[in-house]
């Protein structure tokens, strides 16, 4: 730590900062005596409470240096951010990922609107190349528009919209619009409502013929659902995602009620011709928080 005369602090060799619990709020003035305090080689920063301090000295002087950045999204959080325009476009360039958690009471009422919290979230370094995305159910509304805000994202890596309803169609439209994502995280897919009047069994030629190949990069779909669910509709948006997108071979199910009916289907599903030449490229299914019923 260096210190000078003129009252400013410096912190050289601190690399990760970690804040996680505090007793009560903490403004800067009682915290830090110095005028000037400066984080110059920050990579990583992680604070899991409402921002405990006045103004935005922990993003100081680590604009660009700073590689991974986790928040919990409370009021006295955004409120810094926006107030102090932490984040511009050209600002925190080697920002490799965005973390952001909500609490577990839930998204707090500081948005009017999902599209206005996409909004920031998006604004938080758009230039990061990983960005983790999460509770954009809270606005089911307002799906169609958040699936449209991300496309103007294409830097986007892996993706996380674990409690966001999707149909099949928008998650291969999602995937197609953006190159470089390889990880995606969603409740398990719907087939919604089928293109043009076809049957399920006319699916597999009309996905290969609108959108196969796509996706280059996507490998794997992590999938969330605790209810009790049509397996076979779920494993034949698996299988017309594998028809699309040549190198995705990787399948984890989150909370599956019945592990032996849901692999039942999977089996039966990539039995049929229509599948069948695909579907070996999925090597890996995991289950997760799964039950024998």
């Amino acid at each position: 730590m260096d210190c000078t005369s003129g009252g400013y602090l410096e912190y050289p060799c601190l690399h990760t900062l970690m804040i996680h619990s505090h007793r009560e709020p903490c403004p800067t003035r009682k915290a830090v005596t110095q005028d000037i305090v400066s984080f110059p080689r920050l990579l990583r920063l992680s604070v899991l409470l409402d921002y405990p301090f006045d103004d935005d000295i922990l993003f100081r002087g680590n604009a660009r240096t700073l590689e991974y950045l986790e928040l919990r999204l409370l009021p006295n959080t955004v409120s810094m951010l926006k107030k102090y325009k932490v984040f511009t476009p050209t600002s925190h360039p080697n920002l490799k990922c965005v973390k952001l958690d909500i609490p577990p009471s839930g998204m707090p009422d500081v948005f009017a609107s999902g599209a206005e919290y996409l909004k920031f979230v998006l604004s938080i370094a758009p230039g990061a190349s990983v960005r983790r995305m999460v509770e954009l159910d809270k606005y089911p509304e307002d799906c169609n528009l958040a699936l449209s805000m991300l496309k103007n994202h294409g830097s986007i890596q892996i993706l996380s919209l674990p409690h966001m309803p999707l149909t099949i169609w928008q998650a291969v439209t999602l995937v197609e619009s953006l190159p470089l994502l390889s990880d995606l995280s969603t409740k398990a897919p719907v087939l919604g409502e089928l293109p043009q009047g076809l049957s399920i069994a006319e699916l597999p030629d009309y996905v290969r013929s609108n959108y196969a190949p796509m996706g280059k990069r996507f490998r794997c779909w992590h999938y969330y659902d605790g209810s009790e669910r049509d397996y076979e509709e779920v494993t034949t948006c698996v299988l017309l995602l594998a028809l699309a997108c040549p190198n995705f071979d990787y399948a984890v199910f989150y909370y599956i009620r019945c592990r032996e009916p849901f692999m039942k289907a999977m089996q039966d599903k990539i039995a049929e011709p229509e599948f069948s030449q695909d579907a070996p490229r999925l090597r890996r299914l995991i289950f997760n928080g799964w039950k024998d019923c």
